[in-house]
């Protein structure tokens, strides 16, 4: 569907320990002239819902690596649709066998949606905190021609006090930071556009200023 009951879609959300801001209503649904929002619902026996998917499929130009492709593309048009989804899906069972069945029926309407939206491109990325994917789930995506690329994704604790987490923190990193405080480097965030350009026009120079350095040094046999 195109179109929820946010209520219902975000109250469901809260049933999985592992759901996040990027599978809410909100998230999904932002208005954009290039952006359609696509929901997913499994339904069980009783009509209630145990799994779910918030996708976008996105207005894009695709730029492909290979010439023939490249091409190929350039004889239908410069315009394609691509579908992105971010920390899904969300299943509502722990049962392995389950999970497996409603993430086929889930991959199976995105197979369908590609073709209604005649898409060039899906790309998705798992949940970091759904500890239950193991090797059969992994293999249906594969089932539906999707690879596997793996990511790591650094999870803090924030409940934690200032001093725990700083513990937590590995040695080397402790020792770059207290190297930056002797050093008298702060971090900003950047807030306007003129900062983002100096930012932009110091990393550039002293780019420059390498490439010099390193055209300058000639090695002798």
């Amino acid at each position: 569907m195109t179109s929820v009951d946010a209520t219902q879609w975000n109250e469901n959300l809260k049933k999985s320990d592992y759901s996040t801001f990027f599978q809410t209503f909100e998230y999904i649904s932002q208005k954009s002239s290039d952006v359609t929002p696509v929901y997913v619902r499994v339904f069980d026996n009783n009509d209630e819902i145990v799994g779910q998917l918030g996708l976008r499929i996105i207005k894009t130009t695709v730029m492909y690596s290979s010439k023939t492709f490249r091409h190929f593309l350039d004889l239908i048009s410069n315009i394609t649709n691509r579908a992105i989804w971010v920390y899904g899906p969300i299943i509502h069972s722990n049962i392995i066998e389950n999970r497996n069945a409603i993430l086929n029926e889930i991959l199976k309407a995105v197979d369908e949606i590609g073709k209604r939206y005649d898409l060039v491109h899906i790309e998705g990325q798992t949940s970091p905190f759904d500890r239950m994917i193991e090797e059969n789930y992994k293999q249906i995506f594969k089932d539906h021609n999707y690879h596997k690329i793996d990511h790591i994704t650094f999870v803090t604790e924030l409940t934690k006090s200032k001093d725990d987490l700083w513990n937590d923190v590995s040695k080397k990193a402790r020792g770059d930071v207290n190297r930056a405080k002797r050093r008298n480097i702060v971090v900003k965030v950047l807030e306007t556009y003129d900062e983002l350009e100096k930012v932009f026009f110091v990393k550039h120079g002293m780019d420059q200023i390498k490439r010099l350095g390193n055209n300058g040094h000639r090695s002798r046999n």
